[in-house]
């Protein structure tokens, strides 16, 4: 039997752990309640208000040199989700800088039925993203937001759907209260960054991107074996773990050399080391 292990806002320090929250400005009533909601759980909030009537409009050169950098600079996104929200051509660059740099995007409803992950990713074109990477997506329904609510969203916020499924096997959990959340955010966006440029990985589907130090895996520097054995199994990966066994995908060591004040370290610089996972393709005989 699997448990899955999760982090809730007490266990974390939320003081630098920074969520974007995207909308149209239809949605801002729902959407600034969101925002007050987890800003008093104690998260960064990063959103730009709409401007008053009055106020001359940006110009989109200025309303893009705006937000990208808000968007990349947030640990998650937390975008809700309207269908007039789908339509709009900055709600979809909002959610295109965090497909690429965050890789995670939580969605925000309070209409009943509507997909909106789905619906955006379906909707891209070919070329609007940088290169072919998974993004993993949840959509929570709200109608009113209630304690439980925010306690439930703040939850999606803070965990990865794919880690902390524990199944005996191993004592390391991603719930662990002495990992640092931030620290692990700033180093993934760097990595994805990474494996983006690298074109070694041009025109390959990737899974995922996970980042992490020798320490971080309990491993010495070079055992490759024991940090895979770490990305796995201490942190709850097993859909990961079935997925190679049946040869679905490949999981590739990689180690780049990075500005350590962009990873937490007071280094100048120093090596970051990553498991790229990506699809396997199967020819047909």
């Amino acid at each position: 039997m699997r448990v899955k292990g999760k982090y809730t806002p007490e266990m974390v320090d939320l003081s630098d752990f920074k969520v974007f929250i995207s909308y149209k400005t239809e949605d801002w009533e729902f959407a600034s309640a969101v925002a007050k909601r987890l800003g008093g759980l104690g998260f960064q909030i990063l959103v730009v208000p709409p401007p008053p009537p009055a106020q001359t409009r940006m110009s989109d050169a200025e309303l893009e040199a705006k937000l990208s950098p808000l968007v990349r600079d947030a640990d998650c996104i937390c975008l809700v989700a309207s269908a007039l929200a789908l339509r709009s051509n900055w709600v979809r660059f909002e959610f295109k800088e965090a497909v690429e740099s965050i890789g995670r995007i939580v969605f925000v409803c309070n209409e009943s039925v509507l997909p909106a992950g789905d619906m955006l990713m379906a909707d891209l074109e070919p070329g609007e993203l940088s290169q072919n990477i998974l993004v993993r997506h949840t959509t929570l329904y709200f109608h009113e937001l209630t304690e439980q609510d925010v306690s439930q969203l703040a939850a999606q916020l803070l965990n990865d759907p794919d880690e902390g499924w524990l199944d005996g096997r191993a004592m390391a959990t991603p719930a662990s209260i002495s990992r640092d959340l931030k620290r692990t955010s700033l180093m993934k966006k760097r990595a994805r960054s990474q494996v983006l440029q690298d074109g070694r990985y041009a025109g390959t589907m990737i899974l995922d991107v996970i980042a992490f130090t020798w320490q971080d895996a309990g491993c010495e520097p070079g055992d490759i074996v024991g940090a895979r054995h770490w990305a796995i199994l201490g942190c709850g990966r097993t859909q990961l773990e079935i997925a190679l066994i049946n040869g679905e995908c490949d999981m590739d060591f990689e180690s780049y050399v990075v500005t350590g004040v962009e990873i937490g370290s007071s280094k100048e610089t120093e090596s970051l080391n990553v498991f790229v996972v990506t699809r396997r393709l199967h020819r047909e005989l």
